[in-house]
């Protein structure tokens, strides 16, 4: 077990995310994540601090694997010249390509051989939070924590905004009043 898992058992969306990777790394060794949101820059950032580093460039614990980190800072070239050290030879070290704020670019990308020599990753994080959420409720309950809250439903009471009111009914939903956790919140 990694120090991140072991320093956090509670965070679900964190270890499926760990999960995912490090499948994905021992599988082809090398993972081109795109990240054209920057929705997962503090996921890194996690792993870096739970691993006593001041950055996330690694090597990073991802799963059971010490994983090396290169980061996409501008320069597609600058980043494949970085990395090439690290692929050449027949069996790389595990090397995750974080390219924050960036999108794949399927027809001529610099990084091709890289992908193809390894894998891309592409996640969507609403999308990982699904899956975590459908291994605990139900559909029809996440849909109703995933309802958003700016739409009151016609049940709803006066005081909270109601449909006669456009202010937000979070505070008195089921299962959301003051001091119930989110689903996703670490508990």
């Amino acid at each position: 077990m990694s120090p991140v898992t072991e320093r956090d058992p509670g965070h679900p969306l964190f270890d499926y995310l760990a999960g995912q990777l490090a499948g994905h790394l021992k599988a082809r060794r090398v993972v081109v994540w795109y990240d054209p949101r920057r929705e997962f820059e503090a996921f890194l950032a996690e792993l870096a601090e739970a691993a006593g580093s001041i950055d996330s460039t690694g090597p990073l614990p991802i799963g059971d694997l010490s994983v090396r980190v290169a980061h996409f800072t501008g320069s597609y070239f600058g980043l494949r010249a970085e990395v090439e050290p690290l692929v050449a030879r027949d069996r790389p070290e595990p090397l995750l390509i974080y390219l924050p704020g960036v999108e794949r670019d399927r027809q001529g990308s610099v990084l091709m051989e890289l992908e193809k020599a390894g894998t891309c990753y592409e996640p969507q994080l609403k999308r990982l939070a699904l899956n975590v959420l459908r291994k605990r409720f139900t559909d029809g309950r996440i849909d109703e924590l995933l309802r958003p809250a700016s739409v009151p439903t016609r049940t709803s009471p006066p005081s909270c905004g109601g449909p006669s009111r456009s202010r937000s009914c979070t505070r008195c939903s089921p299962g959301r009043g003051r001091g119930a956790a989110h689903p996703l919140a670490r508990r």
